[in-house]
């Protein structure tokens, strides 16, 4: 399920100077709110998006008139947009492997995507479905995406065209974790936590070094894990499976 913004959590997450000290604790919700849809939205998103955030017509009104009132926002043909030097930059922020694909699907389908429909698209970007939630969250919390109208969507630094998205440089490895991914392309390039005593030891490979170099690879952002945190998958960044590789 996608992770609902929380007060302050995308201007904070863009390193932008929170507003709750010059208009209200609820105004200042509502700005993260208009800043994660891309720093304007209209009235007619606003009455589709914000009933599902806590945020009635009456309530909207009043607290739009504090936003513009405090100079924090403009109001203009029918939409809202936050003033500038309170929008994050256009500069997107660097990615990790996971979201770069994820972002990559999410540019394919309008740069949004509605509740459950990761799920569905993930296979054809040779992701699992059961990744999803973890990287929505992730997004969210980094100020990457935002949830609007029951639907995650991107800001304009990261909706833009696929010829020029930038794109990761090659991962480095150290030995131990070059060794597990060569283990593990000869399968799916997945491995199950709770089991690694039964898959290991393998290839000179003891269970000990296969758990670090595995918590090497989540903390570098390689690896995610799912299921609980049980399962672990690796990105194709630095894991091809043999069978999908091409002669």
């Amino acid at each position: 399920m996608i992770k609902a913004l929380t007060l302050g959590s995308v201007l904070l997450a863009a390193g932008l100077p929170a507003s709750g000290q010059e208009v209200s604790q609820r105004a200042a919700a509502l700005l993260d709110v208009i800043v994660a849809h891309g720093c304007t939205m209209t009235k007619a998103e606003a009455a589709t998006a914000l009933p599902d955030l806590g945020f009635t017509r009456g309530e909207y009104r009043g607290l739009m008139k504090e936003l513009v009132d405090a100079g924090r926002v403009t109001l203009a043909d029918g939409a809202a947009t936050v003033a500038e030097g309170l929008c994050p930059s256009a500069q997107p922020q660097a990615l990790l492997p996971f979201q770069e694909q994820y972002i990559a699907i999410l540019r394919h389908n309008g740069c949004q995507l509605q509740t459950g429909e990761a799920e569905s698209l993930f296979p054809r970007f040779g992701m699992e479905a059961n990744m999803a939630a973890e990287l929505e969250e992730g997004l969210v919390d980094s100020g990457i995406a935002g949830v609007s109208g029951g639907a995650l969507k991107i800001g304009p630094a990261y909706c833009i065209a696929d010829d020029s998205f930038p794109s990761l440089p090659l991962l480095e490895l150290n030995a131990l974790e070059r060794h597990l991914v060569e283990v593990l392309e000869i399968g799916s390039c997945t491995l199950v936590q709770s089991e690694i005593e039964a898959t290991f030891p393998q290839d000179s490979m003891q269970p000990d070094e296969a758990r670090a170099a595995v918590a090497s690879l989540l903390a570098s952002g390689a690896a995610l894990a799912v299921e609980g945190g049980d399962r672990v998958w690796l990105s194709p960044e630095i894991c091809q499976p043999w069978s999908e590789r091409k002669n």
